[in-house]
């Protein structure tokens, strides 16, 4: 008998043993070195570029020596005060079906000599309305750790950094090797997703899925982002449902976006859960400039622009001669923005630079 209820035992165990799900070691990576996109080492979480708002790359040093390769060098912060609508945000999320748990959020920094003194980071997970870290900036590298206690996320989180207590005007604050690591737990979906393309055509872009099966599907979102982290929902198509056989569907954008943009399926169920699909890149080719000058000529306090292709580009002013000329570029508006010299032009010829995604425009600029 008591063998009997030890073999039992024993195989229940071993069933339920085998239900328990994976955790999985992950980090999402955060480097700057040349950009400001993020490096995943699981397939399974992703992270988005990191948002500058408020501030922005340097026009004439966008990238600092870090503590490893190059750092975030940013500027425009407020000065003598703290000004929480200026902010370095990085944002992550898990893919198909998983949940991830958050255990840790570490980066490098230092400032200019004329740059903040202070840095505070929060979490979207309460609103961004507490700090969860805040320390003292000097101009040596240093090390900020955070423990976090996030567990079973199944939607996209962000973290904020914000620099307070600029010295003077100029100041920079470099950012360097911002890394968020946890575990990713894979949770079992009632539908399986083959894969998900997107690819420019003559007449748009086409997209195209395919499942093998769909217990409780109730429908798919295609969705549509230029840069990335904002998406818009293009196309919403019913799912076949309750099969076991292979089911395919397309979408064709007739109206895509000029230059880069990002395609991304969602998956959602009867049961209200939703699976997000890796975004897929897809260029569609134009004569747009990245920008163009307006007015030109320009006046010695400011040369204003309109973004044709641009979204977030790196802006920097030389002479004739190539000496580069001090200033600084503030994004007005989704499309506009201004480069602001730190002293007024001397009237004459300058060369505008503009650089986005390992596109450069240069444009001739005269100054009254």
């Amino acid at each position: 008998m008591k063998l009997v209820i030890f073999l039992i035992v024993s195989l229940l165990a071993s069933v339920f043993g085998s239900l328990v799900l994976a955790q999985t070691p992950f980090t999402v990576t955060w480097g700057f070195d040349g950009n400001t996109g993020a490096v995943s080492s699981s397939p399974n979480v992703q992270g988005s570029g990191a948002n500058l708002t408020g501030v922005n790359l340097s026009g004439i040093s966008p990238y600092a020596p870090g503590q490893s390769g190059q750092a975030g060098n940013i500027q425009n912060w407020s000065v003598s005060t703290c000004n929480y609508s200026e902010f370095v945000q990085i944002t992550l999320q898990p893919l198909n079906g998983e949940k991830m748990t958050l255990t840790g959020l570490s980066f490098f920094f230092n400032r200019s000599n004329a740059g903040p003194q202070e840095v505070y980071v929060r979490s979207g997970a309460d609103g961004f309305s507490g700090d969860i870290g805040a320390f003292a900036v000097t101009d040596s590298y240093q090390q900020a750790n955070i423990g976090l206690s996030y567990a079973n996320v199944a939607g996209s989180i962000s973290f904020r950094i914000y620099a307070c207590k600029l010295i003077s005007q100029g100041g920079t604050l470099r950012l360097d090797n911002i890394v968020v690591s946890g575990t990713v737990t894979q949770t079992p979906t009632p539908v399986s997703l083959l894969y998900f393309r997107a690819q420019p055509e003559q007449n748009g872009v086409q997209t195209e899925w395919a499942t093998i099966q769909e217990d409780k599907a109730s429908h798919f979102v295609v969705q549509r982002s230029r840069d990335g982290r904002a998406y818009e929902r293009i196309h919403e198509q019913p799912a076949t449902g309750g099969t076991q056989i292979r089911q395919q569907y397309t979408f064709r954008d007739k109206q895509p976006l000029e230059g880069t943009s990002y395609y991304q399926l969602l998956q959602l169920d009867s049961d209200g859960r939703e699976l997000a699909m890796k975004p897929v890149p897809v260029t569609v080719k134009t004569n747009r400039p990245l920008a163009v000058v307006a007015p030109n000529p320009a006046s010695p306090t400011g040369i204003g622009m309109v973004l044709q292709q641009a979204i977030r580009p790196e802006v920097s002013v030389l002479t004739t001669n190539g000496r580069p000329v001090t200033g600084q570029w503030r994004q007005t508006g989704m499309q506009t923005g201004q480069w602001i010299p730190d002293q007024p032009l001397s009237p004459g010829l300058y060369w505008l630079v503009l650089i986005e995604e390992g596109t450069k425009q240069v444009i001739a600029v005269l100054v009254k």
